[in-house]
């Protein structure tokens, strides 16, 4: 992984504060989750319990980012969001499964 501890915590710091009364967990994937791999954005996988919580939480996507910067600096992140229900026959939630790695759970 190619996040730091400070990074991370930060991120997770972050999501904390939107993910009160909700279950779920924070993954990273991508080029961040590969530490053979060089630069990249930060791309988290945000997996929900319920559609609720995700509908919930989509309106937040940009503060959340622009959170995340004001405490580690300018960097491009993209976010999805989901829930459980709606992963089972998603093709992009399969591809990237072997190279998540859980951040946060709540």
């Amino acid at each position: 992984m190619r996040l730091n501890n400070f990074e991370v915590q930060s991120i997770t710091k972050v999501f904390e504060k939107y993910m009160t009364n909700q279950q779920g967990q924070l993954f990273l994937f991508g080029s961040r989750a590969d530490d053979h791999k060089k630069g990249g954005d930060i791309d988290l996988y945000v997996l929900l319990k319920s559609d609720s919580d995700v509908t919930k939480m989509k309106p937040s996507k940009s503060k959340i980012s622009y959170e995340i910067q004001g405490l580690i600096g300018e960097q491009r992140i993209d976010i999805t969001i989901n829930s459980v229900e709606s992963v089972k026959n998603d093709a992009f939630w399969q591809s990237i499964q072997p190279e998540l790695i859980l951040l946060r759970e709540w």
